[in-house]
């Protein structure tokens, strides 16, 4: 579709989360739009946000970079919005691996089935949302799990990463993967060579790293930044062949691709714009506060449109 350039048990979960929306409700907290509570169960590791509203809600799953833990700030303005956010944490947290090596993707599928047992969300609709590594993995889980009914993804690769810091390192067999799934690494066949766009220079999106999103059960948007500096592969360009893949496959959902002009690497939280800005004036991900104010101001608001249009 269109490219855009711009300027517990269950009971016991709900019962509780139920006891603090009401001492909310009678505090002078009574004006908060969301409630959240950590997630202990089923080996997970993250924090639920609820909005303060009666449910059933829509859900989302957010998954954030390469540092890892737990970033509340998307899910919490998504739960404001009125989605039961669950934000995940895969690595650098209590019981998970340290850092983007060996994760399995048996731990994510547990947190979809986790979260639509919990939420029980409304017409069953779970998304997931990620930034940079995360939005590689949400990708991924969107492509493997038919439960997924919308992927977000900010600055992704449209390949999947080995370990840091060698995620390029493909022709070492010695690097160890990103991503398992039933204890191997993570690899999925090759587009066919007749859908290479050009057949001697196979890029790493159309190989057996390339992501096959056309399997994806429902829309999916990409979100990137012209002066991206905070990954190897230009997200603008592995995007694009994304996309090309998707039209290439005639994906029948919504896809598109937002580009923001003078953006950087750090433009997937609310606004306003909160990204570290070093002593000589740059960010840390490329990019101008200038463009990384416009890019949070103008997609924040219209991602959430994009998610109530999925989600019904």
């Amino acid at each position: 579709m269109a490219e855009r350039s711009f300027g517990a048990s269950r009971r016991n979960f709900l019962e509780g989360m139920a006891l603090t929306l009401a001492a909310g409700a009678l505090s002078a907290c009574a004006t908060r739009q969301y409630f959240g509570r950590n997630v202990d169960a089923e080996g997970l590791v993250g924090t639920l946000f609820l909005p303060a509203v009666p449910p059933p809600y829509p859900a989302v799953i957010t998954l954030t970079g390469a540092e890892g833990g737990i970033e509340a700030e998307p899910a919490q303005g998504l739960a404001a919005a009125g989605f039961a956010t669950l934000a995940l944490a895969t690595h650098n947290a209590h019981g998970l691996p340290r850092t983007v090596r060996n994760v399995p993707l048996e731990y994510c599928e547990r947190a979809i089935n986790w979260l639509r047992e919990t939420v029980r969300p409304r017409n069953d609709f779970v998304a997931v949302r990620g930034w940079s590594r995360g939005a590689e993995l949400a990708l991924i889980l969107g492509t493997m799990f038919p439960s997924i009914k919308a992927v977000l993804a900010y600055a992704p690769r449209g390949s999947i990463g080995l370990a840091s810091p060698n995620f390029d390192n493909f022709s070492d067999p010695a690097t160890p993967p990103a991503w398992t799934w039933q204890g191997k690494p993570l690899v999925f066949e090759p587009l066919p060579r007749a859908m290479f766009e050009d057949p001697d220079r196979p890029a790493p999106e159309e190989g057996r790293f390339g992501i096959p999103v056309e399997r994806t059960a429902g829309p999916i948007l990409f979100v990137t930044g012209t002066e991206d500096e905070g990954v190897r592969m230009d997200p603008v360009v592995s995007c694009r062949r994304m996309m090309r893949r998707l039209d290439l496959f005639h994906f029948p959902y919504r896809h598109e691709h937002w580009i923001y002009a003078d953006a950087g690497h750090d433009i997937d939280r609310p606004p306003p714009f909160q990204g570290h800005v070093e002593r000589d004036g740059a960010l840390d991900g490329g990019g101008t506060v200038e463009g990384d104010t416009r890019a949070v101001a103008d997609s924040w608001p219209r991602s959430i449109a994009f998610l109530r249009e999925a989600a019904g």
